[in-house]
């Protein structure tokens, strides 16, 4: 709290009560009945007071009790306002310490202690308690709109110094624009308030400003853009000599918090101009004055500044010595979880594990929705490898009786082991506690999402993935992955022939959603309505339905913006043109591909397709002809065997168009050493490749051509030569006659 609010906090625990007087009618007060009303009120105060010593002690649940008592026994106005103002605080600090207080009973007794309160001074103070309770509750839109009715309703120059600074806190803090704020700046000049904190304050605004410029592109636009001939801006490089002028000014200052603050100021400034080395030097200049407020802030801006290995070198003995600086216990559970998140952007994962245990160790004080942190502690004991630690941790999450904290707790586990790779923790932790949450919970459906992944990249039995699939589908079908996960369901069960299966898959896939145009962008395009219309379009080709897989092909190649997805469409599409004879239409198709794009598989097909329009000769190269054949063997098992026999005789037919018989013998000598031989036609080859010899009746010539055969080819060739040995001795007896 400023040094505004704090002239406003002299209330409670101090004799406000004193020199109150009741009249009735006209009758006046017998000294016994004052005397009795001054023992009620020091009474009254005596309770107040330990209250107020209870709210010290962060002992919320009985300083709660004992403000609904007084409350109870208030016997005016003030009383209950007094007592109400300290049940509103104790509430706000136990929610703010992560217990469970109700924040909206906070606010009713905020705004019933205000309405009822006679003190100016006392309004004020419980005012400023509201606006802190409507921020921590995120009710901003309420917070801006209680902040000006206390403005309006202010009576005392301190009291509207104090709701000012409010203001453009609130303002600079919650992305309001440079407009916004240079607008509030003149509204306030324009209040005659002569006092030097009122000119300390609109000073402080004005330079809280020319710092945001020089940080923020759009307030430097901003502040640009309104510049007019008689008030032009000033440029960057004096703005900023400027601003860091007056910082400097403020370094030398009496007040030690400012001092502090300014050095943090500079080292943002450092930062935001590109002088990160200046920024480092700022920040320790700032930690060795162990400065009391601030210390989350550095932190920030050490995760800002330290965004390589390099700069963590420097970042990490600065972060350390900024722990030792943080009074854990008078941070509130979401300024903790902020500094964890911190210290684990710069990988300091020891020191993130000793500020939640630092803060659970007080568990007993601080309340018992500790739910979020004692998660957090579960996730880094298992990044740091201490699964015994994780374990006990998780134990305690139960015990607490806070289930959707042991969900986040397991999702933070299972993400962790699946951004590492270590899918057999995932399935240990999952199959561990996924059955202790909430059949409904988000918790549990990511888990099992979580679990799928795991099977899946294990490869467990397929039964078994699409098991764990379709439980996780059913928890949540709106899950965030489940579009995902359903599709890769569907291309296993197509990997298993599953034609049909898969195709009733891919339809609950969103399919709607492509037709409807919303498709990719990117090369890497995974869109999951065009690859879940690729996949129907690939089974319903297996299944022999043309016609369909022919209109599905077409409309994606004709809408994707995505080369990849086009290209694995088009060779499907081209496929099905030389199925119906449709040589120039194949041509069309496959000229649509980009061959980068395609995968191993993908490129095999395209190949044998494309081989009987591209230019022969180059088959001719046996470099050229093996390369083709290490293709192959990257096509799936049940696929190799048609599509080297595919292959060969494409690649024979087009030698054989060329006459080369050396290319030829080659050809014949690669199909015998194929692991698919025996389905080869190798004696047509061969009878193809001589055939001129015997329309000629060279059967000498071709007896001497198979006998070089014989010595690298299989049986079959040897059977061609005895066949032929005999139509030559046929040949030699007709020849003689």
């Amino acid at each position: 709290m400023s040094k505004f609010a704090v002239m406003l906090g002299f209330i409670l625990c101090a004799p406000i009560l004193g020199g109150v007087a009741y009249m009735v009618g006209s009758h006046v007060a017998t000294q016994a009945e004052a005397e009795a009303v001054q023992e009620s009120l020091v009474t009254y105060n005596r309770m107040l007071a330990e209250i107020q010593e209870l709210r010290t002690q962060r002992r919320f649940s009985i300083g709660q009790e004992r403000a609904r008592t007084a409350i109870e026994n208030a016997t005016s106005k003030q009383m209950r306002a007094a007592a109400g103002y300290l049940m509103g605080a104790l509430m706000y600090e136990e929610w703010r310490a992560g217990g469970d207080a109700p924040m909206d009973a906070a606010v009713a007794y905020l705004k019933a202690a205000r309405n009822l309160t006679g003190s100016p001074t006392q309004r004020a103070k419980i005012g400023l308690q509201l606006l802190d309770t409507l921020e921590a509750m995120g009710e901003l839109e309420k917070y801006s709109a209680c902040l000006d009715e206390l403005l309006s309703t202010a009576v005392a120059f301190d009291e509207e110094i104090a709701l000012w600074e409010r203001r453009f806190d609130y303002l600079l803090g919650h992305g309001a624009g440079w407009e916004e704020v240079n607008a509030a700046l003149e509204e306030a000049k324009g209040i005659n308030i002569d006092w030097a904190e009122w000119k300390d304050l609109l000073a402080d605004v004005h330079l809280r400003m020319d710092e945001r410029i020089l940080e923020n592109a759009e307030w430097y636009e901003a502040y640009v853009a309104a510049q007019t001939p008689d008030k032009p801006a000033d440029s960057r490089a004096d703005l900023f000599a400027s601003t860091r002028s007056r910082l400097k000014g403020l370094s030398v200052s009496a007040d030690e918090h400012q001092k502090e603050a300014s050095y943090l100021r500079m080292a943002r400034l450092m930062h935001a101009d590109g002088r990160s080395s200046e920024a480092y030097q700022l920040l320790e200049q700032f930690v060795n004055m162990r400065p009391e407020v601030g210390i989350a802030e550095a932190l920030d801006l050490l995760c800002t500044i330290s965004s390589n290995e390099v700069d963590l070198i420097t970042a990490v003995p600065i972060a350390r010595n900024l722990l030792h600086l943080l009074d854990i216990n008078a941070m509130s559970q979401d300024g903790i979880i902020h500094v964890v998140d911190q210290l684990e952007q710069m990988e300091l994962y020891p020191e993130a594990l000793g500020v939640l245990d630092s803060r659970l160790s007080l568990i007993e004080h601080v309340g018992r929705n500790q739910g979020p942190l004692v998660a957090r502690s579960a996730a880094l004991n298992e990044r740091l490898g201490d699964r015994h630690a994780a374990l006990e941790t998780m134990g305690f999450l139960q015990g607490l009786e806070c289930n959707r904290w042991l969900g986040r707790g397991l999702c933070d586990i299972v993400d962790l082991n699946l951004a590492k790779g270590d899918y057999t923790s995932v399935e240990e932790w999952v199959e561990a506690y996924v059955g202790r949450l909430t059949v409904a919970s988000d918790a549990r459906a990511h888990a099992l999402y979580a679990l799928y992944e795991a099977k899946y990249w294990q490869d467990r039995p397929l039964a078994e993935q699409l098991f764990v699939g379709a439980t996780a589908l059913e928890s949540n079908p709106d899950h965030y992955m489940a579009q995902s996960v359903e599709l890769r369901m569907a291309h296993s069960i197509e990997n298993e022939a599953l034609y049909s299966l898969a195709v009733s898959y891919y339809n609950r896939i969103g399919l709607l959603s492509f037709f409807q145009g919303e498709v990719g962008d990117d090369s890497a395009s995974q869109n999951v309505g065009e690859q879940a219309v690729l996949g129907k379009a690939r089974c319903l080709k297996k299944l022999g339905d043309w016609v369909a897989a022919n209109q599905l092909y077409r409309n994606i190649c004709r809408r994707t913006r995505s080369p990849l997805v086009k290209s694995e469409a088009a060779v499907g599409w081209a496929e099905i043109a030389l199925k119906e004879n449709q040589q120039r239409e194949a041509l069309r198709r496959y000229n649509l591909v980009h061959v980068q794009m395609l995968s191993e598989t993908d490129q095999v097909r395209y190949m044998l397709g494309r081989m009987r329009f591209d230019d022969n000769s180059r088959l001719v190269d046996s470099e050229v002809m093996e390369a083709n054949l290490e293709l192959l063997a990257n096509l799936p098992e049940d696929e190799q065997c048609d599509a080297t026999v595919t292959f060969f005789n494409e690649t024979f037919e087009s030698l054989q168009m060329l006459g080369d018989e050396d290319a030829m013998m080659r050809m014949i000598d690669l199909a015998c050493q194929s692991t698919f031989a025996d389905s080869l036609p190798i004696s047509s080859y061969v009878l193809r490749m001589f055939s001129g010899r015997i329309d000629a009746q060279e059967i000498d010539s071709l007896g001497a051509g198979l006998r070089k055969l014989e010595g690298v080819a299989d049986a079959s060739v040897g059977d061609l030569v005895k066949d032929v040995d005999r139509l030559g001795n046929i040949s030699e007896l007709v020849k003689g006659l």
